[in-house]
């Protein structure tokens, strides 16, 4: 068998991204019983927190009729007792598949290069794939239409994961995106460079604004994420804040946009205080959300949740993709 892993996007063909989005419809509409995991081991290396994409994946794999082994950076020390190399060797004789989320993008890349078994990227530093793929099979779903049809801005701060692999993603899809952010903050320079030869030929755009009013106007999608992140520098925090303080989505941003736009968050938001962490914000920079409010994100526009749940439909689509 071929193996399958999905550590970038582009790593993959457009012609492999579009089986997994087809197969997640199928699966989501069709009560799915094929168990294409049966008898099947899989680690779950995990080196930072999550809710979504662990329960989804787990949740996948059981459904799949596999069996899932949870391992987090307190008990296996990667790289600190046990060289990554050693570690992916001991995990290839155990399990038939890892999961990993953590802290630099080349853990994941040397992790799949010393295991002749599929490892998928979970989240890291640099990319988050599995979150993309949910983003465009919701995005398709609500839109009923391409990819290559549709129109997405991603606001706010430019240097960010899930972004990156947005940028990548678009092109390799052929649809149409804008990245709205301050200069200082846009995405890397070799990464825009090489997703723009490659959505140029599938004859769509990848373009830059500082200009909120100009990015925004008559787009699909307005996607955002956190500006902050737990591990960036605290110090580092205030600064941000007020840099991307104007980039906030609230009505009057989402007015610029299409008549039948939709407002998306792969989520968690810090849309009010109800959050230890936000009340905190909030109230050292005298604002009532950052990056988006709560009206925007409560409204009817928004499919964040929507957006939540296909997380498991799509990882059942790698799944299955990956071991067919």
């Amino acid at each position: 068998m071929v193996k399958r892993s999905l550590v970038k996007l582009s790593n993959n063909k457009k012609e492999r991204l579009e089986k997994i989005l087809s197969i997640s419809e199928y699966v989501k509409r069709q009560d799915y019983s094929d168990k294409k995991l049966e008898g099947k081991n899989i680690a779950l290396l995990f080196e930072k927190p999550s809710t979504r994409t662990r329960s989804a994946f787990e949740i996948a794999v059981k459904d799949l009729g596999g069996n899932t082994v949870f391992l987090d950076k307190e008990e296996i020390h990667l790289g600190y007792r046990e060289s990554l190399e050693d570690t992916a060797k001991v995990l290839e004789s155990y399990f038939d598949g890892v999961g990993f989320r953590g802290m630099r993008h080349e853990k994941v890349e040397r992790l799949d290069q010393h295991t002749s078994i599929p490892v998928w990227n979970l989240l890291t530093d640099k990319f988050h794939p599995t979150q993309v793929l949910s983003d465009f099979f919701t995005i398709e779903e609500v839109f009923e239409k391409d990819l290559s049809d549709i129109k997405l801005a991603y606001i706010g701060n430019g240097i960010n994961n899930v972004l990156n692999s947005l940028i990548v993603g678009a092109a390799k899809t052929g649809m149409n995106m804008r990245i709205v952010t301050p200069e200082e903050l846009r995405p890397d320079r070799k990464l825009m460079v090489k997703s723009r030869n490659i959505a140029r030929k599938q004859n769509s755009t990848l373009k830059c604004f500082s200009n909120v009013e100009k990015g925004l106007e008559e787009v699909d999608v307005v996607y955002t994420d956190v500006w902050v992140s737990m591990n960036d520098p605290k110090s580092e925090w205030d600064e941000m804040i007020d840099k991307l303080s104007p980039y906030s989505v609230d009505n009057e941003k989402m007015d610029l946009t299409s008549e039948n736009s939709v407002f998306m968050h792969c989520l968690p938001a810090l849309h009010d205080k109800e959050t230890i962490l936000a009340d905190k914000i909030c109230e050292r920079h005298g604002i009532e959300c950052l990056e988006v409010s709560d009206n925007v994100f409560r409204s009817d526009s928004s499919i964040v949740f929507q957006q939540s749940e296909n997380k498991l439909h799509t990882l059942k689509s790698l799944l299955i993709d990956s071991f067919d």
